[in-house]
């Protein structure tokens, strides 16, 4: 069971959350923080925070679910910030809380895609940090990758298909390629270079790092990400679950189990 209390805090006290312990038993020093997916609030899509929140605190790891500036229920800082300033300055405000609140000397990140960034970022800041999970984050492509996609794509009759009548489509002239000058510019995630180079400073560092991703389009194998590491990186430190079967938000509570177990046997094999 889990003991679950609602906060205001931050530099403002404009940051909403909720703060999940354990209802009796020990309680560990160390603290899982998971900031927000996206543009959801701190229920995570599917209320997968919370499935995970009360899992941990279960086990007697107390947890922070909170809503960064401006999202969900929490407002915006006096103080005019950079998106990349105020949401460090979140994530400092966050750990002070689960800090103060349950006596956690040692903090693990914990976030599903956009919510990873920001926790990988954390570890780069933050020398309270120990452990970051990211949750689908960005996947970059190795050579295995192009050709398991070829060979998806080839051996796949209905994409061979829809394929072909887009070529046939676009040399017929049926197809009106949009102009670039009026094109948004588009979104770039970091580059898989300095990606690699982060995740090397963060692990030299002593942060282990746990990735799990679905079975979305960007990621073939399971040593995909292994890939484009520094050789200076630790590999030790690094763990890698590819779950096939398993949508980017998780709608199936079978689902939220299978990664709720997988963060728990992490945190007991690394931290606890």
């Amino acid at each position: 069971m889990a003991l679950e209390t609602a906060h205001s805090f931050g530099r403002d006290g404009h940051l909403a959350g909720i703060v999940s312990r354990p209802a009796e038993g020990p309680t560990s020093d160390l603290a899982v923080v998971f900031p927000n997916a996206g543009l959801t609030h701190h229920v995570g899509p599917w209320q997968l925070h919370v499935h995970l929140a009360r899992h941990l605190a279960a086990a007697g790891v107390p947890a922070l679910r909170f809503d960064l500036s401006g999202l969900g229920d929490s407002a915006l800082p006096e103080q005019r910030e950079s998106v990349t300033t105020r949401t460090t300055a979140d994530i400092h405000d966050a750990i002070d809380l689960v800090s103060t609140e349950c006596g956690a000397r040692h903090i693990v990140m914990a976030g599903l895609c956009s919510g990873a960034i920001e926790s990988h970022r954390a570890a780069l800041t933050e020398e309270r940090v120990c452990g970051v999970v990211l949750l689908d984050p960005p996947a970059y492509g190795d050579r295995l990758y192009h050709v398991i996609r070829w060979a998806e794509r080839v051996l796949n009759p209905a994409r061979a298909f829809r394929f072909l009548r887009r070529k046939l489509h676009e040399s017929q002239g049926k197809v009106e390629k949009p102009d670039p000058a009026n094109q948004p510019e588009p979104y770039r995630p970091m580059s898989a270079e300095e990606f690699a180079a982060q995740i090397e400073t963060a692990s030299l560092r002593g942060v282990d790092y746990l990735f799990c991703y679905s079975g979305n389009e960007d990621y073939k194998h399971r040593r995909q990400l292994f890939s484009i590491l520094t050789p200076s990186t630790p590999h030790e430190r690094i763990t890698v679950f590819h779950y096939r079967n398993l949508d980017h938000t998780p709608v199936l509570m079978e689902d939220r189990r299978i990664i709720a177990d997988t963060l728990l046997q992490w945190l007991q094999g690394k931290m606890l």
